[in-house]
């Protein structure tokens, strides 16, 4: 029963991967199968020694996760209250690091509306600009 608990761990592991808790599940599935084995007098050193290699792995992804997001602070969606001085400015930054740091999709999107909004108001301005000359 190890062959299948070892493929049943493997389907585990890719399965639940994006799972929010990942390394729970996979450390709680790893604690059973070793209390199960101890209970039944077999060596679990090999399933012992495969737990702590798991954990260890998942905390130097995890802080690899960390340090990308940390250092790149790409599209962050902290909401901060725009009736503030402090939270406009904020806002703004924020807004700033999104298109900096966004793709390429993202930058082109703001590009259109960002164009669609100039052009709107420079169609404004002309026709305020036509009906005050024409009187």
């Amino acid at each position: 029963y190890c062959q299948a608990f070892e493929h049943i761990i493997e389907k585990f592991k890719t399965e639940f991967k994006t799972h929010k808790d990942y390394e729970y599940i996979i450390s709680k599935i790893y604690n059973s199968f070793i209390f199960l084995l101890n209970s039944d007098g077999i060596d679990s050193t090999k399933y012992k020694e495969d737990l702590f290699a798991f954990k260890n792995n998942f905390k130097k992804e995890e802080n690899k996760i960390l340090q990308n997001t940390t250092t790149e602070k790409t599209l962050l969606n902290k909401k901060y209250n725009l009736n503030t001085k402090y939270g406009r400015k904020k806002a703004r930054e924020q807004a700033n690091l999104n298109y900096q740091n966004g793709s390429p999709e993202y930058k082109s999107s703001i590009d259109r509306m960002r164009n669609i909004v100039f052009a709107v108001l420079w169609f404004i301005v002309i026709i305020i600009l036509i009906v005050k000359f024409s009187k």
